[in-house]
Parts: C-alpha cells; sequence; structure tokens
C-alpha cells in the first residue's frame, strides 16, 4: 500500500513526501492531494497530514472515494 505524508506550513505551503522518499512543495493542500492522487494512480492509500501540532489520518480506498477539504 502507498503512503504519503503532507507537512502544512504556517504559510500554507505544503511539503509532499512521497512513497520514494521524494519531497516536493507545493503552494496549497489541495494541489498536494491532487499530486498525491495523480502519483497513487487512485490505489489504495494512506495519507498522513501534519499541520500546526495536529496529525491527521486519512486511509483512502481504490479510486479515493473520500473527499479532503481544508
Amino acid at each position: 500500500m502507498l503512503r504519503f505524508r503532507i507537512d502544512v506550513q504556517p504559510s500554507g505551503a505544503c511539503l509532499l513526501s512521497t512513497p520514494v522518499d521524494a519531497a516536493v512543495q507545493f503552494d496549497s493542500l489541495t494541489i498536494a492531494l491532487a499530486s498525491a492522487r495523480v502519483t497513487a494512480a487512485d490505489a489504495e492509500a494512506d495519507i498522513e497530514i501534519w499541520m500546526d501540532g495536529l496529525y491527521m489520518f486519512v486511509h483512502q480506498p481504490q479510486g479515493w472515494p473520500r473527499r479532503i477539504t481544508h
């Protein structure tokens, strides 16, 4: 199963860590999540989101049916 980590900075910028340990910065959580979904090709994945000391975990089944909004 794929695993992603998104660190949301106070500015709103996000650092997306992918399953191959690459890290890419995006301007928003929405764009980071869209990139993760493309990378996963809609395959089942776990997503960890860290923001202001808050930890959120989302499991996306095949097709990514769960909507995550910010």
